[in-house]
């Protein structure tokens, strides 16, 4: 598909603010041709690409999918545009699940070791952050904001009502974290359940929050 064939068709069809959905992406022509409408007439389209990770015969490219990805890489770098894109991928959950089939003592015994770690192996921090996002009812195009304290990194969402949601994914709990939290005024918190020591802890961490607030504040652990 010639990128000038796919402007014409957005010009026709779409106005400045549209989003634009390729469920076929292929080599990613469309968000090519997106980028370059944009540059040329100052809109604020948005794309979509959605491609399945097909294999390929490339020395590079393992996958349609991968080529997609670089493609539009490639056309930001051409056009002089910001490559500003989010690339997910369908996977499984990022967190242990339990297996009801299990039915011997052993069995059950491993799976709750296992329980120990909830957290699949190789999976990063935003993978997690998405997946909490997504069962939180939130689009995978929420703003987030990142914030550090000490090396230590949490983030920021607003929900629907427009009050704050902070979502903290380290294991430990840095000295300031608490205090820079409460400052930015949050109506619901996350924390990884590793972060605590035992329950005592944990709910002492939630008084704090809510004595802070003097009100109720949703305070949950993964």
């Amino acid at each position: 598909k010639p990128v000038h064939l796919i402007k014409y068709f957005a010009i026709a069809s779409t106005s400045r603010d549209d989003i634009i959905l390729d469920f076929f992406a292929g080599s990613g022509t469309t968000a090519h041709a997106v980028m370059a409408l944009n540059k040329e007439d100052e809109g604020n389209r948005s794309y979509i690409m959605v491609q399945l990770p097909e294999p390929v015969e490339h020395e590079k490219f393992n996958t349609i999918a991968d080529i997609t990805r670089e493609r539009i890489i490639r056309a930001a770098e051409q056009l002089k545009v910001e490559p500003s894109f989010k690339y997910f991928k369908l996977d499984s959950s990022n967190f242990t699940e339990w297996n009801e089939d299990l039915t011997t003592a052993e069995e059950i015994n491993e799976q709750l070791e296992a329980m120990l770690n909830p957290i699949k192996e190789g999976r990063t921090q935003l993978d997690l952050l998405y997946e909490v996002l997504l069962k939180g009812g939130f689009p995978l195009t929420t703003p987030i904001k990142k914030h550090n304290c000490k090396g230590k990194t949490f983030y920021g969402v607003e929900r629907s009502d427009g009050e704050l949601l902070l979502i903290y994914l380290e294991t430990e709990i840095v000295d300031g974290l608490v205090e820079q939290m409460l400052s930015l005024n949050p109506k619901q918190v996350i924390f990884l359940d590793e972060c605590f020591q035992n329950d005592v802890e944990k709910k002492n961490m939630q008084y704090e929050f809510e004595e802070f607030h003097h009100t109720k504040v949703e305070f949950t652990s993964i």
